[in-house]
């Protein structure tokens, strides 16, 4: 496994086990001083289990995404022991937040912090954007009645594609789609193929095409 695929498991994995923390932009560091405060998150209770749907499909030579409304049992995430559990007292500042997360680690994964930490802070700074994104994407399925890993492999997929241009929109996609069928359920990885894909036909020029910045992006 290459470091840029580690990194971005870890990303996912930190962001679980962060998702239903609030960070005012001054806990989320210097990085955070020219982005608007975030919301509130809001709570992040699964859904019940007769209440899981499967939403998207990809259909068709275009890889379009098409709406799939059948009602499924919510599997638990193929390695649970892989995403960790919040931490007991919520931490004072993101910093001290991932210094916790990295120290769990034995041994030491400097190298994949470095290629992780901008992930984990980026889709932070910016999750009230993501969220709102996905939401209007997903037709009508709000944030916290997606999966919990589900929604932050989305996040992280999202916040590529919009704020971080060196990134091909094809690993986007490719690098979200291996990493939710690892840590997620068996339909995952479609599900989010679907979203992902859909978003960035609307933020992302055809490959090979310029493209434009996110609006407010520098």
């Amino acid at each position: 496994m290459g470091l840029r695929r580690r990194a971005r498991e870890r990303a996912v994995q930190a962001l679980y086990q962060l998702d239903g923390i609030s960070f005012s932009p001054e806990a989320l560091g210097p990085r955070a001083a020219a982005v608007p405060p975030l919301e509130a998150p809001r709570a992040a209770a699964e859904p019940p289990p007769a209440e899981r749907e499967l939403l998207w499909k990809l259909s068709g030579p275009t890889g379009g995404a098409a709406l799939l409304r059948r009602r499924k049992p919510a599997p638990e995430p193929k390695s649970p022991a892989a995403m960790p559990e919040p931490p007991p007292t919520p931490p004072a500042t993101l910093d001290d937040a991932l210094d916790a997360f990295w120290a769990s680690f034995d041994p030491p994964e400097s190298e994949v912090r470095l290629l992780a930490d901008p992930l984990i802070r980026g889709a932070l700074v910016h999750r009230a954007e993501l969220d709102e994104r996905v939401e209007q994407t997903s037709l009508h399925w709000r944030i916290e009645r997606m999966a919990r890993v589900d929604r932050n492999i989305l996040r992280l997929g999202v916040y590529e594609l919009l704020h971080r241009p060196d990134v091909p929109t094809k690993v986007c996609l490719n690098e979200a789609i291996e990493i939710a069928r690892k840590f997620g359920s068996e339909e995952s990885g479609a599900f989010i193929n679907g979203v992902l894909d859909k978003i960035a036909k609307t933020v992302r020029a055809p490959e090979g095409e310029p493209a434009a910045p996110p609006e407010g992006d520098e």
